[in-house]
């Protein structure tokens, strides 16, 4: 069996998925686990250990999400194990808040039939944790970029991830949003890097807005979706496999203008911070 993109990357988010995920929030005790909770404690800074929160009155799904100083969300079902074994220490993925607010009316009309959220029918789960003085809201949300696209008559795809997020911010109002993906773990002797700015590169199977279907680059390639094979485009970089890019400021000494050159392994290029072409 040959899976496509989205079904590969559905595979991927709900792997490890139970029969506990896809039902209400377990009460603490209810659930038993066989592995051994994780001592990270001694690598925490004195007072810096994070400690869960429970919410008094047990919120409902159809609760607004408690305030907090910073917002934390992730997408699949391992990274939400991570998340809970790291901030929510004594607290299991399932023992976190189920979150629905607005789903059936506002969200589902919007999400494809086979996507995660149609599975779990909800929004996603929630847990508030305290590291040193600031509070932290834990989020794993059941919505994607790649999954819950439905194609409009207009030529785009829907995006009910967008507004979920802005759902998001006006209830919790964070300080700071911070979105965490699989590949945030790495092995103690690797040596990852970060970057101040980055470049999107969107794949041919989620044209969610008008442009990408009525305006190709000068040097596009004309593709179609897989899903429903209407002809889009593509520039041909986006075949390409992506690198990590570091990215330094100068200024171009005849006229001041500030330049971001950025430095890969195919070369030096200078990017012009009005029009953002090479």
């Amino acid at each position: 069996m040959i899976l496509s993109d989205r079904d590969l990357a559905k595979h991927v988010i709900e792997a490890g998925t139970s029969l506990l995920d896809l039902g209400p929030r377990v009460a603490g005790g209810e659930e038993a686990s066989s592995a051994a909770p994780l001592e990270l404690h001694q690598h925490w800074p004195a007072g810096l250990k994070p400690s869960p929160i429970a919410l008094p009155g047990n919120p409902t799904p159809f609760d607004a999400l408690p305030k907090a100083d910073y917002l934390v969300v992730t997408w699949t079902v391992a990274e939400l194990e991570a998340l809970a074994a790291v901030f929510t220490p004594g607290v299991s993925r399932n023992q976190w808040y189920r979150y629905a607010r607005g789903f059936e009316k506002k969200y589902l009309p919007f999400i494809r039939e086979g996507a995660p959220a149609r599975t779990t029918r909800r929004l996603g789960s929630y847990y508030l944790t305290k590291i040193g003085d600031a509070s932290v809201l834990c989020f794993k949300s059941e919505l994607h970029l790649n999954q819950d696209g439905i194609m409009q008559p207009q030529g785009y795809a829907t995006l009910p991830v967008k507004d979920l997020f802005k759902q998001m911010i006006a209830e919790v109002q964070p300080k700071l949003v911070i979105t965490v993906g699989t590949a945030g773990a790495t092995y103690p002797d690797h040596q990852p890097t970060a970057s101040r700015s980055s470049r999107r590169r969107p794949t041919t199977t989620r044209p969610t807005r008008p442009t990408s279907l009525s305006r190709p680059a000068p040097s596009a390639r004309r593709v179609s979706c897989y899903a429903c094979k209407t002809t889009i485009w593509s520039s041909p970089r986006s075949a390409r496999p992506p690198v990590i890019t570091r990215t330094t400021r100068r200024r171009c000494p005849a006229s001041g203008t500030g330049l971001r050159f950025a430095s890969t392994e195919v070369g030096r290029r200078r990017t012009c911070p009005r029009t953002s072409q090479f």
